[in-house]
């Protein structure tokens, strides 16, 4: 599967001594592939398209380290509250939000939620859409 070919990658630029940051001036930060980006931090990933291209090119899990090896190397701030709600099961895996979760999704101040699911549970994604037509 893809983590056997995963480690074997690894073991590779390991090997190899691969150092996609050699010569970048950048320290690897790193945080949720999720984000909200102001103005200043899109603007910011768009003018610097090159050097992730070059950082994360053949790589694993880019998306949880180049927004803010970036952004922190150009003297951005990163916000740690990605705004979404989250009900972690496991380590890596979100749970399906249900009806069940309802009271907690309305009473969270997220501007975001994952995860749902139609065909776990169509009615709590239809009681988000009435909610938010309801505040607009």
């Amino acid at each position: 599967g893809s983590g056997r070919w995963n480690k074997m990658l690894l073991q590779m630029q390991l090997k190899w001594k691969v150092d996609r940051l050699k010569n970048t001036g950048l320290t690897l930060h790193k945080g949720s592939n999720w984000a909200s980006l102001d103005q200043a931090g899109v603007e910011c990933l768009v003018e610097n398209r090159r050097l992730i291209n070059k950082i994360t090119r053949f790589s694993v899990c880019a998306d949880e380290v180049y927004k803010q090896t970036v952004l922190v190397s150009r003297g951005l701030k990163v916000n740690r509250d990605d705004l979404r709600l989250t009900i972690w099961k496991e380590e890596d895996h979100p749970e399906v939000l249900t009806m069940q979760h309802w009271p907690l999704i309305q009473q969270s101040q997220m501007l975001f939620a994952r995860k749902f699911d139609p065909t776990v549970d169509e009615d709590v994604i239809n009681s988000v859409i009435r909610k938010v037509c309801e505040q607009t």
